[in-house]
């Protein structure tokens, strides 16, 4: 059964004509007609009487309009939330982190970034480097903070350069000045 089809049955009802309803919707009314007619045809069932003073239901179609009606309805509701969750999907940004970075550069920078983006989401992810590649190259994220490697073929932008450090024991024996 066509939501269309439905959607046009009831504006015609409302009317009760095929040339007002036609005139209304930007159809013919030898498209509307037609149409009904195969909406009757999917249906198996008679639902309009046609007259030279107009439309009106039959018995069948009097019994099928409360149902017609909350199909109608049904349909666009879910026309309705599934536009409400396009928006916010589209509002929401997916990072992965390091669990380091989550914990310590991520809260500053989104602060920030909350200030002038309020009404975006932000969800954050904590996995390991392999993990954080994977789900970008899946799209489970939008974006990663992690180490530039060769298994991510995606553009990496760098943030800070990281200075490593051995912290060694007084006297160690070594006779090296760097490791």
């Amino acid at each position: 059964m066509d939501a269309k089809k439905i959607q046009i049955l009831l504006s015609t009802l409302k009317t009760g004509s095929f040339l007002k309803a036609a005139d209304s919707l930007g159809y013919t009314p030898s498209g509307l007609t037609h149409m009904m007619d195969s909406l009757e045809k999917d249906i198996g069932i008679t639902i309009l009487k046609r007259g030279r003073f107009g439309i009106c239901l039959t018995p069948e179609g009097e019994k099928l309009l409360p149902l017609f009606e909350d199909f109608a309805a049904a349909e666009q509701k879910i026309r309705n939330e599934v536009r409400s969750l396009q928006s916010r999907r589209q509002e929401i940004i997916r990072i992965g982190a390091y669990a380091s970075v989550a914990r310590n550069w991520l809260p500053s920078l989104l602060s920030g970034f909350y200030l002038e983006h309020p009404k975006v989401s932000i969800e954050t992810v904590v996995l390991g480097r392999e993990e954080l590649y994977n789900a970008l190259k899946k799209r489970e994220v939008d974006m990663i903070f992690a180490c530039s490697g060769t298994e991510c073929k995606h553009e990496f932008v760098s943030l800070a350069k990281d200075y490593y450090r051995a912290v060694l024991p007084l006297g160690y024996p070594t006779a090296q000045e760097t490791i």
